[in-house]
C-alpha cells in the first residue's frame, strides 16, 4: 500500500502522461487551448472522484492529524476578532457567516477543484466585507489574513489538514495557479499560524491566554462531537468572549503586522512556511 507521498507523486505523474496523451489523440489535437483545458479539467475530475474514497486521508495518520487540529481550533473558540486585530470596517456578519457555511461546505466536495472553488468563494466573501459595511478602504491581504484565521476558529471545519493536503496533492500541478490558488495557499498558511499560536501573536495578555486555552469547557468541544461541523451561532463581531470571564484587552496600538510566505502548492504539506503574526502581543 502507497503512503501519502508515494500517491501523490505515482497520481501526479500518472495524470501528466495521460494528459500528454490525450493532446496527442486525433480527438483533441484540432481543439482549442481553452477546449484543450477543459478536456484536461474533466479528466482530473473523474479520476479524482473514482479514486477519492482511497486518496483523502488515506491512512489512520491522516485522520489523527485532523483529530488533533479539530481540538485545538475547539480549545481556541474564546479568540475574537479584537485578539486579532481586526478593524470594525472589516467586520460584516451576514458575509462572515456565509464565508464559514463555504469554507465548512469544502469538507463536502469531492474533487480538489470543487473544494478550491469553496475557499475561493470564502475568500471573496470576505473581501466583500467593507464594502457591505459601505466603507470606502479597500481591503489589504494583512487585513484579510487575520480574518481567514478567525473565521476557521469559527467554522472548525471537519478535515481541515485532509483538505489541504488532497488539495495539494491531487490538484493538476499546471492548474495549481490563479486566484483560487493563490488563496488556497493562505488557507494552508492560515492553519499553520492555528497550530502554533500562541499569546505572542495575539493583542492579549499571556497569562489570560494560557488561561482560557486550559479551561475545561465543555462548549468548546461541541464543535468535534458534530459530525457535521456545521457552525450554529453568528461569529462575533465585537470585543467579549460570552465564555471568558476576564474582559478582553483591547486592541494593540501597534500596527498590525502580518507576515506570510507563499510556497509551492504541491508540496503545501512539506515544508511548513514560516509564521506569522498579528498585533504586538499582550494586551493593553
Amino acid at each position: 500500500r502507497l503512503n501519502r507521498e508515494e500517491l501523490r507523486v505515482t497520481f501526479q505523474e500518472e495524470l501528466d502522461r495521460f494528459e500528454a496523451m490525450m493532446l496527442q489523440h486525433p480527438l483533441w489535437i484540432g481543439l482549442s487551448e481553452e477546449e484543450q483545458e477543459g478536456a484536461m479539467e474533466s479528466l482530473e475530475r473523474y479520476l479524482t472522484s473514482r479514486l477519492h474514497p482511497r486518496i483523502f486521508a488515506p491512512d489512520a495518520e491522516s485522520r489523527q492529524r485532523d483529530a488533533q487540529l479539530r481540538m485545538r481550533i475547539a480549545r481556541l473558540h474564546f479568540i475574537s476578532p479584537d485578539h486579532l486585530d481586526i478593524s470594525q470596517e472589516n467586520r460584516n456578519a451576514e458575509a462572515w457567516t456565509a464565508a464559514i457555511g463555504a469554507l465548512t461546505a469544502t469538507s463536502h466536495k469531492v474533487t480538489p477543484l470543487e473544494k478550491l472553488d469553496s475557499i475561493l468563494e470564502a475568500s471573496r466573501l470576505i473581501y466583500a466585507a467593507p464594502a457591505m459595511n459601505e466603507s470606502k478602504q479597500a481591503m489589504s491581504a494583512d487585513d484579510y489574513l487575520p480574518i481567514l484565521v478567525y473565521l476557521l476558529l469559527q467554522a472548525n471545519p471537519p478535515e481541515l489538514q485532509s483538505n489541504i493536503d488532497y488539495i495539494s496533492s491531487f490538484r493538476a500541478r499546471s492548474r495549481m495557479h490563479g486566484e483560487a490558488g493563490y488563496f488556497f495557499t493562505h488557507v494552508a498558511g492560515a492553519v499553520y499560524f492555528i497550530e502554533t499560536l500562541d499569546a505572542t501573536k495575539l493583542s492579549i495578555e499571556p497569562s489570560l491566554f494560557e488561561h482560557l486555552f486550559a479551561e475545561d469547557d465543555e462548549n468548546a468541544y461541541s464543535f468535534v462531537l458534530n459530525a457535521a461541523g456545521t457552525p450554529t451561532n453568528v461569529p462575533n463581531l465585537d470585543n467579549s468572549s460570552a465564555t471568558s470571564p476576564y474582559p478582553s484587552p483591547s486592541p494593540s496600538p501597534s500596527a498590525q503586522s502580518a507576515k506570510f510566505a507563499t510556497w509551492e502548492a504541491p508540496h503545501v504539506t512539506s515544508p511548513p512556511p514560516p509564521p506569522f503574526s498579528f498585533g504586538g502581543g499582550g494586551g493593553g
